[in-house]
């Protein structure tokens, strides 16, 4: 079976740090890009993407506009993208926009690679804590 593959979209360090070691404790390789300017650039590099974590809140294109360029992108297209954020007030607007899940943030530890087993298995998985 082909490893999995994640594309971690967070501009803030420390965030992305944590998501990066949660997914490789769980034996899942992953892309971190933390300024999304490059994102278009790094996505030319990735042959697969499986699972796709993005911000909401980041400099010079959001997670919106990250969601939209993301959804035009072929190795993205199949891939879940679950809003992470701690604006969880925009969990509505991220389920009416199309995003197949949310977390909150800051990150559950423990719960976190049930919810990834659960959007493996193609449950969303909507939470703020």
């Amino acid at each position: 079976m082909t490893k999995i593959h994640a594309l971690v979209v967070d501009d803030d360090a420390n965030n992305a740090t944590v998501l990066c070691e949660l997914l490789n404790m769980m034996d899942i390789t992953y892309t971190s890009i933390q300024n999304p300017a490059l994102l278009a650039r790094t996505l030319e590099k990735c042959d697969q993407i499986d699972l796709v974590f993005l911000d909401l809140e980041m400099p010079q294109l959001n997670g919106y506009d990250v969601f939209a360029l993301l959804k035009t992108t072929p190795t993205c297209l199949n891939a879940p993208i679950i809003a992470c954020s701690v604006h969880t007030s925009e969990i509505t607007n991220t389920r009416a926009i199309g995003f197949d899940g949310f977390i909150g943030k800051p990150v559950d530890l423990e719960r976190f690679p049930g919810y990834v087993q659960q959007i493996l298995d193609g449950n969303a998985v909507w939470t703020t804590t």
